[in-house]
């Protein structure tokens, strides 16, 4: 039976999104259900995802968060060690591009009940800034007037949108699709983001059986710590490290293992040695 652990995977999708969905985005699913027996495929391989275009190892990327929340869900999944290993025995090739019968010979030769196949379309991150602006500033002993520039604020957006289908190794019909994407560049990772669309995709089957919900207080803590996640880096993008550092420390408490919070703590520190560092500056 398929673990009561889905529920958990709907908060993280709708904790980590917190910060997108104060502005009303949400990722965009579509998808179609061929079988509601997921019970049934409990035993799955997931098959490398082509890559996205300008985006080499996304499909490696998508496919690993893919096998990940498939295990967390209760699946047993194929270990990619041994998917690499059968690749290369049947000389296949392992960037993601395969079609049916391809699928459905290596789901055989792994044993498993069903293939997990998918693109990922889009996979980026991008700089946007605003313009620089001009002060003017006058001299009060010369009375000479200069423009000043301001720089206008810079941050980085991310584009994901990824599909995946979910094959009967024995039928070759399909099972199980569904694809997703946000409408908008967002400020979020994009692996966060490739995530929560996973999230949304899966969740769509995995509810179709109607599974029992899991211990709403694992997931009060998932949210919580995405809420804690996403205020942090709103504090980050203000320029208050001391407030975002007490952020992502309290992540760490929930999570002593979130390499990201860890990570970006680091960087928050760096940042306030520097802001310190320049009012020292002009002070003196």
């Amino acid at each position: 039976m398929i673990k009561k652990y889905w529920i958990l995977l709907l908060f993280s999708f709708i904790g980590c999104a917190t910060t997108t969905q104060r502005k009303g985005i949400y990722p965009t699913i579509t998808y179609f259900v061929g079988s509601t027996d997921v019970a049934k495929y409990k035993r799955v391989a997931v098959l490398p995802f082509s890559d996205a275009p300008y985006a080499p190892q996304s499909g490696q990327i998508i496919q690993g968060l893919t096998s990940q929340i498939l295990a967390q869900l209760g699946f047993e999944v194929v270990e990619r060690t041994r998917l690499m290993d059968i690749l290369q025995e049947q000389k296949m090739d392992s960037l993601g591009f395969f079609d049916t019968d391809q699928s459905i010979k290596l789901g055989k030769i792994l044993g498993v009940r069903a293939v997990v196949v998918g693109e990922v379309g889009q996979y980026m991150t991008q700089q946007r800034k605003t313009d620089t602006t001009y002060f003017p500033w006058t001299n009060f002993y010369t009375g000479q007037t200069v423009s000043i520039p301001i720089q206008g604020k810079q941050w980085m957006e991310s584009y994901v949108s990824l599909s995946l289908r979910v094959l009967d190794v024995e039928t070759g019909s399909l099972i199980y699709s569904g694809s997703g994407q946000y409408s908008q560049g967002l400020t979020n990772p994009p692996q966060q983001l490739a995530e929560n669309i996973l999230g949304g995709i899966l969740s769509k089957w995995i509810i179709s059986r109607g599974i029992e919900s899991a211990s709403e207080k694992i997931g009060e803590k998932q949210a919580l710590m995405s809420e804690l996640f996403n205020r942090a880096s709103e504090f980050y993008k203000e320029g208050k490290y001391r407030e975002a550092i007490a952020r992502w420390e309290e992540v760490l408490k929930l999570d002593p293992d979130h390499s990201l919070s860890k990570e970006k703590i680091k960087q928050a520190k760096k940042k306030l040695k520097e802001k310190e560092f320049e009012e020292i500056k002009w002070k003196d």
